[in-house]
């Protein structure tokens, strides 16, 4: 029950629940289009001034891109 609390918390502090949303939605759609299943890590905090979903969507589609790759070469 406090897992389900603190989640929102840390989306408010790293840039706002616009910017956690575009995160989670990039990772997953970078992990669609290179076939990698990875599970969507919390969203990061963000780049100053960076808060917005588009914002957010580049930033996690990066990650779970070098994600899909380090797990490519290991």
């Amino acid at each position: 029950m406090g897992f389900k609390f603190l989640l929102p918390c840390v989306c408010i502090l790293w840039g706002g629940s616009s910017y956690c949303e575009g995160w989670n939605d990039g990772y997953q759609q970078a992990c669609v289009d290179h076939m990698c299943l990875k599970p969507t890590p919390l969203c990061e905090p963000s780049e100053l001034g960076a808060t917005t979903y588009k914002s957010g969507f580049g930033n996690g589609y990066a990650q779970a891109l070098k994600d899909c790759n380090d797990a490519k070469e290991n």
